[in-house]
């Protein structure tokens, strides 16, 4: 059998334009992993468009050879003849009837090459691509983070028939500005000598005229256009026209232009003059089952219609470049994007500047007519490790090729921004530190330009798996189960068989309840004090390593549109230090705010509320677009309860037809009796503490940063949500308080580890991990369990502060003096290692400065000593693409009144593996390089004497790191004592 009777034959389909011929190449190819000139080359199908891990397994990441025979209709015509790619990841090389036709590096963007002299007419073509995947490429972008890394001929691939010089449809520029300057390139193919090329566009009924020069630009002020506005998208037919000497048409490209400006004005982003107020979703491009970011166009229509209705006007394109019919349908919505170009952890240094400079003009090329595309980021959280002078270069080249862009070098923290025309930052944390985080950030920017600041990623919360859907789209094919998946499962076996369903089956709502509320807050808090900024919410859907998207694995929204009825240009706000909640029987007046941006004035109109049975109304001025302003106070008259009963404070601003709108839930509390109970309260134990909790008494205790109280992680509460086991408590306290005010009010000052405690409690409030987890993580926020005769509850709640912290501490209060016995007890080897922990002499050895070394190794010359933090990666203190072998050294002095005791080194974690030397001698390693076995979070105790002399010793800590960050990044402290089970919850002297 023939080659060619093996070769499958594309779909030809043939599209005639007046200049130009086209015929589309797609269908079911042939592909290989071996040679392929190789007999013994197995060929199977292979749709095309598609990632060849559709045919070859999604874990497929390596080279393989597509093949196609075809043969172009008779009709085909076109004295030149182009071979067309939109896209092949990552490196592609062409064959055409056995001839080496085109090379291209770069997975996003489009290539042609000239096939003229080799293609045949009318009879069939070989068509051979090899394809390498090149998995680290430079521009492979986030998605192999959350999914099998993709390759191959993913985009469409057709032939171009047209005349021997035609227009670079490629490289065309049609842009306007919002005065209706339109600016035009249209560079020429071929031979371009006794040609010209002229720009037509029209409006209304009339068509203007300019001749494009070739190899410049031209420009010309179009009459009476309207600019293209957010969601109010106007656009006007563009032709570019190619004519010989004599004046016959030769080629013509047809294609739109818009006209808007985006521009900066000191801290505001200007939509055509008129403040723009940035609310962004995050999009990784992760549209399973498909491998290849390129879902079908419903998929986006459906998109862009539920970002819209929730109140967005943006949707960043994280670290992928969607394909051009993508982009048209955001043009074509009047819906923002921001280009995020899919370079993550790069080389952007001096080896890799042609060839980025090459892939970017590609990038631009391709972007640079689309009026939905506001900002442009280079790169993502790359940091010190991008060269400047690459980084001058990109942005150069960006403003060169694009009119009016708006282009930041890297979309990170706020300190990494070196050549950008916004601030940014990813700000992801916590709602209690979320104040003095913006604060932080709108003091860097004072002290230096003022230009808007635009949170590139922020404002994310994770939910409960939803097994049943899961296992749903798992079973319909193309799609990873999400690692946690079969821990999840286990988990919940456990904990109904420990508990009860009552206590399980709510997970899911309550963490919708709590994330709902986490970002609510966060969003509301930052448009009141960042009054000009922006920020993207993270992320579109969830995906394989965390449950954080907007909408779910089977691609739901997870919150229906009225949820977000609030969020909008016109934005109604409750001061962040508003009371959440109220004593019964008082009135408490809150100032309300709204937060105005958007195209016009907002006219006079009427604010009213309404909070239980109490409402009212006041008149409003008319207000200004682009800030916050103050509409007055509200009183809020709590009536008489028993129990803990929330109510909805609604707000309605009415502005001649213009409507914004926003609820809170708040809770009105009940009066505890004034008689104290007899209680002992205490921030920490101690032997005086744990005798008397031994003889009886009972105890509360409020975590503190201070010796012998228990560890609180200042974890990110985005990674999970908090839960309830059947308790006393939260029979008579509902869970939805905590829900409602543990973002707000009674936010934890931290989670205390749970894994030897647990199942020697009783959890009030519990909390679960499973954020970029195999395995479920828990934590706990408020126990009781008993301790001899007595009675200990502990709690990592905010007790101070607000009504709610201290309602809720004088409830425990009552439940520890009158409530029923805890079921769960501390047992003896319990209590004895919380003794030897308090017993222990320690010394935190993180505050003071260390000194640090990189080791000799292969190309990587020893480096001198200078001093460096522990409780911190190296990244951060200029090392941002270190990897391999450094050394960590600190001199110690050791006290004359530990002499004689022995002395042990402690580890909260190292990133990844490392080597102990105590005055040379090896004493103690971690992690294993081998096995890649980091011990990142592995708490660990190494003894180095068993008996320390007096006097100044030395400590080595020698740490490999094989990738991202690396070093010795939490707390370090010597200890007369090793970590018992004691040490993971209880602090240390």
């Amino acid at each position: 059998m023939t080659i060619l009777g093996c070769l499958a034959l594309a779909a030809v389909l043939s599209i005639e334009t007046p200049s130009r011929h086209e015929v589309v190449l797609d269908g079911v190819w042939q592909i290989t992993t071996v040679d392929a000139a190789s007999p013994d080359a197995e060929w199977i199908p292979a749709r095309v468009p598609a990632a060849f891990e559709e045919a070859l397994g999604a874990q497929f990441d390596d080279v393989a050879t597509y093949r196609t025979a075809f043969t172009i209709p008779d009709s085909f015509s076109g004295e030149r003849v182009w071979l067309h790619f939109d896209a092949v990841a990552t490196k592609a090389d062409v064959f055409l009837n056995g001839s080496y036709v085109a090379q291209h590096l770069g997975g996003w963007t489009p290539f042609r090459a000239d096939v003229s002299r080799v293609i045949r007419r009318g009879q069939p073509n070989d068509l051979v691509v090899k394809v390498d995947e090149r998995v680290g490429h430079n521009t492979q972008g986030f998605l192999p983070a959350i999914g099998p890394h993709f390759g191959g001929i993913w985009q469409s691939v057709k032939l171009i028939g047209c005349a021997s010089s035609a227009i670079d449809d490629l490289r065309v520029l049609a842009v306007g500005d919002a005065a209706g300057k339109a600016t035009f390139e249209a560079p020429v193919l071929g031979d371009a000598a006794g040609v010209s090329v002229s720009a037509e566009i029209r409006v209304g009924n009339e068509t203007a005229r300019v001749l494009v020069p070739q190899g410049g630009r031209a420009t010309l002020d179009a009459r009476g256009v309207t600019p293209w506005e957010l969601f109010a998208p106007t656009t006007y037919p563009v032709d570019f026209v190619l004519s010989d000497a004599s004046g016959v048409e030769r080629d013509r490209v047809r294609t739109t232009i818009a006209f808007r400006t985006v521009s900066t004005r000191g801290h505001e982003l200007l939509l055509n003059g008129r403040p723009l107020n940035v609310r962004g979703v995050l999009e990784w491009g992760w549209f399973p089952p498909r491998l290849a970011p390129a879902p079908e166009p419903e998929v986006i229509a459906a998109l862009i219609e539920e970002v819209k209705a929730r109140g967005f006007n943006l949707v960043k394109f994280c670290l992928w470049i969607p394909p051009q019919r993508i982009v048209e349908q955001f043009d074509a919505a009047g819906l923002l994007t921001w280009q995020e170009y899919p370079t993550w952890h790069p080389k952007f240094d001096d080896q890799h500047q042609d060839e980025l400079l090459a892939e970017f003009d590609e990038f631009f090329h391709r972007d640079r007519n689309h009026p939905s595309i506001v900002l442009r980021s280079l790169t993502c959280e790359t940091g010190p490790s991008a060269s400047i002078e690459v980084i001058r270069s990109l942005d150069a080249r960006a403003k060169e090729r694009i009119p009016g862009a708006l282009i930041e070098d890297d979309s990170s923290w706020i300190g990494w921004n070196r050549v950008s025309d916004i601030w940014d930052d990813h700000p992801y944390g916590n709602n209690d530190d979320w104040v003095p985080r913006l604060k932080e950030l709108t003091d860097f920017i004072a002290e230096r330009e003022a230009k808007p600041l635009v949170l590139g990623e922020a404002i994310a919360a994770d939910t409960w798996l939803d097994p049943a859907q899961v296992a749903d789209v798992h079973a319909r094919g193309g799609y990873e189960l999400p690692i946690v998946f079969d821990d999840h499962a286990r988990w919940e076996r456990a904990m109904r068989a420990r508990f009860d369903d009552v206590a399980i089956d709510p997970l899911r709502a309550w963490s919708l309840r709590f994330a709902m509320n986490e970002r609510k807050d966060q969003m509301e808090t930052f448009r009141e004090v960042v009054p000009h900024g922006g920020y993207v919410v993270s992320v579109a859907r969830d995906f394989r390593t965390a449950q954080m998207g907007l909408a779910d694995h089977a691609n739901r929204w997870k919150w229906p549109r009225e949820d977000f009825s609030w969020h909008g240009d016109s934005m109604l706000l409750l001061p962040h230090d508003a009371p959440r909640a109220l004593l019964s029987d008082t009135t408490v007046r809150v100032r309300v705010k709204l937060a105005h941006h958007g195209a016009s004035t907002l006219p006079a109109g009427t604010l009213t509320w309404a909070f239980g049975t109490a409402s009212g109304s006041k008149a409003t001025s008319a207000i200004e677009p682009g800030g916050v302003v103050e509409l007055g106070l509200v009183p809020l008259v709590a009536p008489r309860v028993t129990q803990p009963t929330p109510l909805d404070l609604t707000l309605i601003l009415d502005a001649n037809g213009v409507r914004a709108r926003n609820r809170w839930t708040l809770w009105v509390l009940p009066r505890h009796p004034e008689t104290a109970p007899d209680v002992l309260v205490v921030d920490a134990l101690s032997g005086d503490v744990m005798r008397k909790l031994v003889d009886g008494a009972r105890v509360l205790l409020r975590t503190a940063d201070v010796p012998f109280s228990f560890v609180t992680s200042r974890h990110w509460l985005l990674r999970g949500a908090p839960w309830f086991p059947p308790h006393a408590l939260t029979r008579t306290i509902p869970p939805e308080l905590f829900l409602d005010l543990g973002v707000t009010d009674l936010h934890p000052k931290g989670l205390i580890p749970a894994a030897t405690l647990v199942q020697n409690v009783d959890p009030i409030v519990a909390f679960w991990d499973t954020h970029d987890s195999p395995l479920v993580k828990d934590w706990l926020i408020a126990f009781e369990t008993r301790v001899g005769a007595g009675r200990l509850l502990v709690s990592s709640l905010r007790h101070d502060g607000s009504v709610a912290g201290a309602w809720l501490e004088r409830s425990f209060l009552l439940h520890l003096a009158n409530g029923p016995e805890p079921v769960s007890a501390l047992p003896p080897d319990l209590v004895a290692a919380i003794a030897d922990r308090m017993a222990a002499r320690t010394m935190d050895l993180t505050p003071d400065p260390w000194e640090f070394r990189i080791d000799a190794q292969p190309g990587v010359a020893e480096n001198p000593w200078q001093p460096i933090r522990v409780g911190q990666s190296w990244e951060g203190q200029g090392f941002a693409t270190l990897d391999g072998w450094v050394t960590y050294r600190r001199t110690i002095d050791v006290a004359a009144d530990w002499a004689g005791e022995p002395l042990f080194l402690n580890f909260e974690g190292v990133d990844d593996a490392f080597e102990v030397r105590f005055d040379g001698e090896l004493v103690g390693m971690g992690g294993d390089i081998e096995k890649r076995e980091t011990a990142f979070a592995q708490a660990s105790t190494h003894r180095l004497s068993e008996a320390v002399t007096a006097g100044p010793h030395v400590i080595e800590v020698r740490v490999f790191d094989w990738y991202g960050a690396g070093g010795i990044h939490r707390p370090v402290s010597l200890s007369t004592r090793p970590l018992g089970i004691a040490a993971e919850f209880l602090r240390g002297r």
